[in-house]
């Protein structure tokens, strides 16, 4: 880490790119089966942001694994809770919204667990808060609505777990 990144790039916009490319990972593996994929998408998009952190502002190697593995975890979780209550609706706006809240609570309690800056009510709820938000793109009958789901979800949780730069800094 050098000292100048940390404090030239804010953390947001990297991780929203990061989030973006992910995303678009993410909406590629649609026209495949997603279940062979899904522990491994949100590992990519957390190797993504992992990266990110120890590029500006550095984190152990421990620190890396465990933001890659509940990344994995946030999206299989969010994706099977998606899968196991739709039932063929035609509205999956509260289904897409719980899913979304559920990856991106996985991914608070992450941070609040390695960067003790991040544990604030306000930081917590408001990843919570995007994550729902963005989730209720979820339209599984739209390819399309799929790509601006993963891009969107990914990217704005990311940007609002990287949103002040101060969790970052011991």
């Amino acid at each position: 880490m050098t000292e100048s990144a940390g404090n030239r790039i804010h953390p947001a916009i990297v991780f929203g790119l990061c989030g973006a490319a992910t995303g678009v990972f993410s909406w590629l593996t649609t026209f495949y089966d997603i279940e062979l994929f899904s522990y491994a998408l949100g590992a990519v998009f957390g190797a993504a942001i992992a990266a990110s952190i120890r590029y500006l502002f550095g984190i152990s190697n421990a620190g890396m694994l465990i933001i890659i593995a509940m990344f994995g975890i946030s999206w299989q979780t969010a994706h099977r809770f998606s899968i196991h209550f739709y039932q063929g609706q035609e509205s999956m706006v509260l289904i897409g919204a719980s899913a979304g809240a559920i990856g991106a609570s996985i991914l608070a309690i992450c941070f609040a667990m390695l960067f003790r800056n991040y544990r604030s009510m306000r930081r917590v709820l408001g990843t919570i808060l995007v994550g729902a938000l963005l989730g209720t793109i979820l339209n599984t009958e739209s390819n399309y609505s799929m790509f601006a789901l993963f891009v969107l979800w990914q990217s704005g949780v990311a940007v609002s777990l990287g949103y002040d730069r101060q969790v970052f800094e011991n």
